[in-house]
Protein backbone atom coordinates (compact mmCIF):
# COMPACT_ATOMS: atom_id res chain seq x y z
CA UNK A 1 0.00 0.00 0.00
CA UNK A 2 1.41 3.54 -1.04
CA UNK A 3 0.58 7.11 -0.06
CA UNK A 4 1.13 10.10 -1.77
CA UNK A 5 2.49 12.72 0.76
CA UNK A 6 2.73 15.62 -2.19
CA UNK A 7 6.31 15.12 -3.89
CA UNK A 8 7.46 11.20 -3.55
CA UNK A 9 5.78 7.84 -2.55
CA UNK A 10 6.18 6.54 0.83
CA UNK A 11 6.03 2.97 1.80
CA UNK A 12 3.41 1.86 4.82
CA UNK A 13 4.70 -0.97 6.78
CA UNK A 14 2.75 -4.13 6.96
CA UNK A 15 2.48 -4.61 10.47
CA UNK A 16 0.73 -8.13 9.97
CA UNK A 17 3.62 -9.41 7.87
CA UNK A 18 6.46 -8.74 10.15
CA UNK A 19 8.49 -11.30 11.79
CA UNK A 20 7.57 -12.64 15.50
CA UNK A 21 9.72 -11.02 18.07
CA UNK A 22 10.87 -14.03 20.23
CA UNK A 23 14.25 -16.01 21.17
CA UNK A 24 14.35 -19.49 19.54
CA UNK A 25 16.16 -21.62 21.84
CA UNK A 26 18.53 -24.52 20.57
CA UNK A 27 19.22 -27.40 22.01
CA UNK A 28 22.84 -28.60 22.87
CA UNK A 29 24.99 -31.74 24.12
CA UNK A 30 27.84 -29.60 25.69
CA UNK A 31 29.29 -26.27 25.27
CA UNK A 32 30.80 -27.24 22.04
CA UNK A 33 27.95 -26.84 19.84
CA UNK A 34 27.45 -23.38 20.75
CA UNK A 35 31.11 -21.91 20.36
CA UNK A 36 30.84 -23.90 16.67
CA UNK A 37 27.86 -21.24 15.88
CA UNK A 38 28.08 -18.49 14.20
CA UNK A 39 26.63 -15.33 16.32
CA UNK A 40 23.48 -14.00 14.81
CA UNK A 41 25.21 -10.44 13.01
CA UNK A 42 21.94 -8.29 13.58
CA UNK A 43 22.76 -8.47 17.42
CA UNK A 44 20.48 -10.87 18.60
CA UNK A 45 21.71 -13.50 21.14
CA UNK A 46 21.12 -16.78 20.50
CA UNK A 47 19.94 -19.36 23.21
CA UNK A 48 21.30 -22.90 23.93
CA UNK A 49 20.02 -25.29 26.58
CA UNK A 50 21.98 -27.83 27.67
CA UNK A 51 19.36 -30.18 29.52
CA UNK A 52 22.13 -33.16 30.72
CA UNK A 53 24.21 -30.66 32.24
CA UNK A 54 21.19 -28.01 33.29
CA UNK A 55 23.16 -25.62 31.78
CA UNK A 56 21.97 -22.04 29.03
CA UNK A 57 24.65 -20.98 27.02
CA UNK A 58 23.52 -17.27 25.69
CA UNK A 59 25.93 -16.10 22.17
CA UNK A 60 25.53 -12.82 21.49
CA UNK A 61 28.14 -9.66 20.10
CA UNK A 62 29.21 -7.22 22.25
CA UNK A 63 30.57 -4.22 21.98
CA UNK A 64 34.34 -5.04 21.23
CA UNK A 65 33.23 -7.43 18.12
CA UNK A 66 33.57 -10.29 19.86
CA UNK A 67 31.16 -12.77 20.80
CA UNK A 68 31.58 -14.43 24.07
CA UNK A 69 29.54 -17.15 25.55
CA UNK A 70 27.40 -16.43 28.78
CA UNK A 71 26.82 -19.80 30.56
CA UNK A 72 23.78 -20.10 33.25
CA UNK A 73 23.99 -23.02 35.27
CA UNK A 74 21.04 -24.22 37.86
CA UNK A 75 21.32 -23.92 41.15
CA UNK A 76 19.26 -25.54 44.01
CA UNK A 77 19.55 -24.14 47.09
CA UNK A 78 19.18 -26.46 50.20
CA UNK A 79 17.24 -24.96 52.71
CA UNK A 80 18.32 -24.96 56.13
CA UNK A 81 15.83 -26.56 58.50
CA UNK A 82 14.04 -23.54 60.81
CA UNK A 83 15.44 -23.41 64.15
CA UNK A 84 14.02 -21.09 66.99
CA UNK A 85 16.55 -18.31 67.84
CA UNK A 86 14.72 -17.47 70.98
CA UNK A 87 15.38 -20.82 72.64
CA UNK A 88 19.35 -20.94 70.74
CA UNK A 89 19.51 -17.46 72.37
CA UNK A 90 18.34 -18.23 75.91
CA UNK A 91 19.95 -21.48 76.27
CA UNK A 92 23.66 -19.50 75.16
CA UNK A 93 22.66 -17.33 77.85
CA UNK A 94 21.88 -19.67 80.30
CA UNK A 95 25.16 -21.34 79.61
CA UNK A 96 26.99 -17.83 80.33
CA UNK A 97 25.20 -17.26 83.55
CA UNK A 98 26.30 -20.97 84.56
CA UNK A 99 29.58 -19.72 84.05
CA UNK A 100 29.67 -16.76 85.66
CA UNK A 101 28.25 -18.31 88.39
CA UNK A 102 31.26 -20.42 89.25
CA UNK A 103 33.56 -17.94 88.96
CA UNK A 104 31.84 -16.39 91.98
CA UNK A 105 32.56 -17.49 95.09
CA UNK A 106 29.86 -18.92 97.80
CA UNK A 107 30.06 -15.51 99.84
CA UNK A 108 29.71 -13.40 97.05
CA UNK A 109 26.38 -15.21 96.08
CA UNK A 110 25.18 -15.12 99.58
CA UNK A 111 26.15 -10.93 99.92
CA UNK A 112 24.10 -10.65 96.41
CA UNK A 113 21.40 -12.77 98.09
CA UNK A 114 21.11 -10.84 100.74
CA UNK A 115 21.01 -7.46 98.93
CA UNK A 116 17.69 -8.51 96.95
CA UNK A 117 16.00 -9.88 100.23
CA UNK A 118 16.91 -6.25 101.69
CA UNK A 119 15.19 -4.51 98.47
CA UNK A 120 12.23 -6.17 98.16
Amino acid sequence: MTMNYGYGFQSQPNYFNQMQQGFNTTYVSDIAEAIATKPDVTGKPLFFYNKLNEEIYIKQYDNTGSAPIKTYKLVIQKEEPQTNSYAESFKSLNHKLDDIKKLLTPEIIERGNKKNERNS
